[in-house]
Order: C-alpha cells, then structure tokens, then sequence
C-alpha cells in the first residue's frame, strides 16, 4: 500500500461507483476474498455475498432504481488505516417513481492493495420492505 492510501477516499469511490451505476467498476474494486455484508437484509436473502454473488447482487441496483444518491455523508477514518466508516442518506427513486429514503452505515476494510476485504452495510430493512412491497 502506497504511503497516500487512503480508505475515506477509497471508501467514497466506491459510493461513488454504485450512486453512478458504475457496477463493473464497483465490484472490481474487491479482492477476490472480499465480502459484501449486508447484515439487516431480510430473510431469505443472503447477507453475506462473494466473488460473482457481488457483481450479481450490484447489477440489481440499476434495474430497481432509476436514480440513487448517497447524500449526506461522513467520512470518519479508522485508527487502522486500512478501515472507515461512512454515515450516509440514499435519496433514490424506483423506476415507478417511488422515494426510497433509507439511512445507512457503510464499514469498509481494504487490503494492502487498496481492494475490498469488507464492505459492511447497515439499513433500515423495513424501508426496504415498504418500498419494494407489492
């Protein structure tokens, strides 16, 4: 890792990525024994997801939003200078013109090369729910 690493900026690229539907781009940036968390997702789904899972998972994001912003945010940086967490407001809107305002809490962990080892993030699950229910 390079001395100008730094996990808020490599945190708020991949924000970035996902809120641009850049999802090649995105999942790109995990190490290949990187995990997406998701540990409020409701059952069944699974809340932990690797390798292709993650792409697959990603690739879903432009299908139900027709716009997604992550709002808000704040950086802090980890006392380990590989990790940061993220506060974060998504303002996004389904392709049937429904609000989707969900808070979140965004914990990443990099390897020595900048790459994804842990990207876990916290919602409220049942606006989830209540936007996606029909």
């Amino acid at each position: 890792m390079t001395a100008e690493f730094s996990a808020v900026e490599a945190a708020r690229e991949c924000l970035d990525m996902i809120q641009g539907f850049d999802i090649a781009g995105a999942a790109g940036r995990f190490a290949p024994e990187g995990v997406l968390e998701l540990p409020m997702r409701p059952e069944p789904l699974p809340r932990q997801l690797r390798g292709a899972d993650i792409e697959k998972f990603m690739r879903l994001l432009p299908k139900l939003f027709a716009r997604l912003d992550f709002v808000e945010r704040r950086y802090h940086q980890s006392t380990t200078p590989t990790s940061a967490v993220v506060e974060y407001r998504g303002d996004a809107v389904t392709h049937t013109g429904k609000p989707y305002l969900n808070t979140y809490i965004g914990v990443f962990e990099f390897d020595d090369q900048g790459r994804v080892l842990l990207w876990r993030e916290y919602f409220d699950p049942l606006v989830l729910q209540q936007t996606f229910a029909d």
